[in-house]
């Protein structure tokens, strides 16, 4: 079914960021940024205003002749109110915070030869726990005009809102429809609180060469590996629900962790 409207989408942010260089090889930065949107009647939704804070953090120094070390962390506050329509989210109104850091290190192994790059993000969120992201990454020069480097890492995408509260009421069942003797059912599209964060192992490696100062020529290939990817419509068990009245049943689908995949 096509559905024709219009919303009103407002909103605004300020950023404030704060730079100091300590000596010649090491600087730091503060940023500290405010968003507010607000949106009403768009998509499923009566209308919908989140607030978000964002503190960021980040340190960069010399560590002896052969490291390059970058290290930081950041908290982010979330709050938003939503008025259900065709959607709703339980609860309507939430704050969730979530907490970072990270370190990388750049080393030379062998001076305008051979460096690695190792790393890893580690954050705490309200619907997974804590959550590590490293990464590691070696690039070999061989001759001035010619590069090698290949790389591994991991990365996810933590549960959203939608994730775990999302409910939207679907078609009506008639008595009888699920058993004999069954009440009026109602089919539901539910989040799940147990969603997982859905996991990413990344390789890559590739080659570059110049043959002529004005020309350079890339070569790459990658292989990415899924895991936890998201589902939908994974049938649940019927719960008895009895508000709004008459008593009905519910016929809950799912969003799951229960696929996943491969590229290259």
């Amino acid at each position: 079914r096509q559905v024709t409207g219009h919303g009103d989408v407002a909103g605004g942010n300020v950023m404030g960021r704060w730079s100091h260089d300590f000596t010649k090889n090491s600087k730091m930065q503060l940023q500290v940024y405010y968003d507010r949107s607000e949106r009403v009647k768009v998509g499923f939704h009566r209308g919908e205003r989140v607030d978000t804070v964002d503190l960021d953090f980040q340190h960069q120094f010399a560590f002896g002749e052969r490291q390059k070390v970058v290290w930081g962390a950041g908290y982010r506050l979330s709050s938003d109110r939503v008025k259900p329509f065709v959607a709703s989210l339980d609860p309507a109104s939430q704050t969730t915070d979530l907490v970072s850091a990270f370190v990388q290190d750049e080393i030379t192994l062998l001076k305008d030869r051979l460096a690695l790059t190792i790393g890893s993000k580690f954050e705490h969120n309200d619907f997974t726990g804590f959550e590590i992201q490293p990464s590691g990454r070696l690039l070999w020069t061989p001759q001035k005009h010619h590069a090698v480097w290949a790389s591994m890492s991991r990365a996810v995408r933590t549960p959203q809102r939608n994730d775990h509260a999302l409910r939207i009421d679907g078609s009506a069942l008639p008595p009888g429809a699920i058993a004999p003797g069954s009440p009026v059912a109602l089919v539901a599209l539910l989040g799940d609180k147990d969603f997982k964060s859905e996991e990413l192992l990344a390789y890559e490696i590739g080659y570059r060469v110049q043959p002529h100062k004005k020309l350079a020529l890339d070569f790459a290939g990658f292989f990415n590996v899924y895991d936890n990817l998201r589902t939908r419509l994974e049938r649940g068990v019927p719960f008895l629900e009895s508000t709004p009245a008459p008593p009905h049943l519910v016929v809950p689908n799912r969003f799951a962790n229960k696929m996943d995949g491969e590229t290259y």
